[in-house]
C-alpha cells in the first residue's frame, strides 16, 4: 500500500541521460526540483527550487519545459540549493517518483558531481508499480501522462510555468492517492 505519509518528487533537466564513447552514462543537470509532502491523503506542503545548469540545455529539453540557459543565468547552482533538498527529503519518509530510472538517477548523479553526500533510500516508482504483470524488466511502465489519463487528472498540468517540477510532483501524489482509493488491492510491488 501507499504509505500514509510520503514525499513525491520530480525534476526538470538539461536533457536526457546519454552515453559517452566509452559507454559511461552522462547525466543531465537538474534545473528544477519539485517535491510534495502528503499526509493521510492530503497535500500539506510543496517545494520548488530552480537552479543554474553547468552544461547546455538540449533543444529537446527546451521544447519540453521552455527553459533556456539565459532564463536561469541569475539562479544559484545546484550545489548552493542541495542542502534545501536534502532537508526536505527526510530519510524517514518514503519517497515516490515516476520514471525513477531517470529522475532518481539524475538526482543522485547531481549530488555526486557536487561532491555532496546524498544517502536516501531508493524511491517507490509509480510507473513501475503500475506495470502489467507480463511486462519484462526493461519496460519502464506507463508514462506519467498515461497514469494521469487513467486517474482522470489530465487537467493538472495546465500551468503557465512548465519549468516548475512541483507540477509533476503534485501529479504523482494525486495518482498515488487515486490508486489507493480506487484499487483496494493496490499494493506496492517488491
Amino acid at each position: 500500500m501507499i504509505p500514509g505519509l510520503f514525499i513525491t518528487f520530480s525534476t526538470e533537466t538539461t536533457g536526457l541521460i546519454t552515453q559517452n564513447a566509452k559507454g559511461e552514462l552522462i547525466f543531465p543537470d537538474i534545473i528544477s526540483f519539485g517535491a510534495v509532502l502528503v499526509d493521510q491523503g492530503s497535500i500539506i506542503d510543496t517545494m520548488t527550487i530552480q537552479c543554474k545548469p553547468t552544461c547546455p540545455i538540449q533543444e529537446d529539453a527546451t521544447r519540453k519545459h521552455g527553459a533556456r540557459e539565459s532564463d536561469l543565468e541569475a539562479l544559484p547552482p545546484f550545489s548552493a540549493i542541495a542542502d534545501e533538498i536534502t532537508a526536505y527529503l527526510d530519510p524517514g519518509i518514503p519517497l515516490i517518483t515516476h520514471a525513477s530510472d531517470f529522475h532518481w538517477l539524475a538526482l543522485k548523479a547531481q549530488f555526486d558531481r557536487c561532491g555532496i553526500a546524498f544517502d536516501r533510500p531508493e524511491p517507490l516508482c509509480i510507473s513501475k508499480l503500475c506495470k502489467t504483470s507480463d511486462a519484462d524488466d526493461s519496460d519502464p511502465g506507463p508514462s506519467l501522462f498515461a497514469l494521469k489519463r487513467l486517474a482522470g487528472l489530465e487537467s493538472l498540468t495546465q500551468v503557465d510555468n512548465r519549468l516548475d517540477a512541483s507540477v509533476d510532483a503534485k501529479d504523482i501524489a494525486e495518482i498515488a492517492l487515486f490508486l489507493e482509493r480506487e484499487y483496494s488491492d493496490f499494493k506496492v510491488a517488491s
